[in-house]
């Protein structure tokens, strides 16, 4: 049995995603690239490489977004990737002047995504535990690599306010359990989030902050906690087509004997057309419960 989850919180992750208050109603596509390395505080390191696509229809102060990535995995399966984003993640983007952030804490796990529409896996983060279920060290295994679909995302956001520089977005999220379990690219259980995403302008600057809820469900043999995520950051408008910024992502932990997920994501979004936006980001863990580093990019094209 895999003794430990990777539950992750994506501060605005693996997809560009573009908040309503600066674009008008209609579809758009992208995809997105991610990847993280760590040992969660044990000995062995486990990596993830995630490519997501998604889909995103705004009409007035309605978002509709899914998310479909493609996984590979490398480790002792210690660590498995969950999947529905956090903060700026799928779905729920405040964000309308950053428009991107990074980090990786925001799989549908344990934490939030900032990277506010930024190109990241937004399924695909820490706030994994790196213990055994019961608490105890994880034993020795052999390394193996897997590589498949992960877990389906949906996610429905509404616009609640859009005033004076200030938005504030409320998001339903649902990660459907599509990835293989067996093959420890997912849970195999399906997970809720609900989650509020704040922004105010200042400017050529902006401020960002989250808090965000998930309901995780038990795999066989597993006791996985509710968790608790939010991030809160900071970006400036270099141009009126570059923006660039900083964001801490945090998720408590999903089990008893895990450590709560935190990072730190620096990310730069460039829009190169009225239709094309690039985003590239980098992540540094600060806890266990985070991956050592990661990064990202993406480009996404509305219609």
């Amino acid at each position: 049995m895999r003794s430990t989850l990777r539950h992750c919180l994506i501060v605005g992750t693996a997809m560009l995603t573009l908040s309503t208050s600066c674009h008008a109603d209609g579809f758009s596509i992208g995809v997105g690239s991610d990847y993280s390395s760590g040992d969660y505080g044990g000995a062995d390191r486990t990596t993830i490489f995630s490519v997501p696509v998604h889909a995103k229809y705004i009409s007035g102060p309605v978002t509709l977004k899914v998310s479909v990535p493609w996984l590979r995995v490398s480790g002792t399966g210690v660590i498995i990737p969950a999947g529905l984003g956090g903060i700026g993640g799928a779905g729920g983007e405040a964000s309308g002047a950053s428009g991107s952030s990074g980090g990786s804490t925001g799989v549908f796990g344990c934490a939030a995504d900032t990277r506010g529409g930024a190109p990241r896996p937004e399924d695909n983060g820490p706030c994994a535990t790196t213990t055994a279920a019961g608490g105890g060290a994880t034993a020795a295994a052999a390394r193996r690599t897997a590589q498949g679909i992960g877990d389906i995302v949906a996610a429905v956001t509404y616009n609640a306010i859009n005033s004076n520089g200030l938005l504030l977005d409320v998001t339903g999220k649902i990660k459907f359990a599509t990835a293989s379990e067996e093959r420890g690219l997912g849970s195999g259980k399906t997970d809720y989030a609900f989650q509020f995403e704040a922004e105010k302008a200042i400017g050529d600057t902006y401020v960002i902050g989250g808090l965000g809820y998930k309901w995780l469900g038990d795999p066989a043999g597993v006791s996985l906690r509710n968790v608790w995520y939010g991030a809160a950051g900071a970006g400036i408008k270099l141009t009126p087509d570059t923006n660039a910024g900083i964001s801490y992502d945090y998720a408590s932990a999903a089990s008893s004997g895990g450590q709560a997920a935190q990072e730190l994501s620096f990310y730069v979004s460039q829009r190169m057309s009225k239709n094309v936006k690039l985003n590239g980001f980098i992540y540094k863990g600060l806890s266990d419960g985070s991956p050592d580093w990661g990064a990202g990019a993406g480009i996404s094209y509305d219609f």
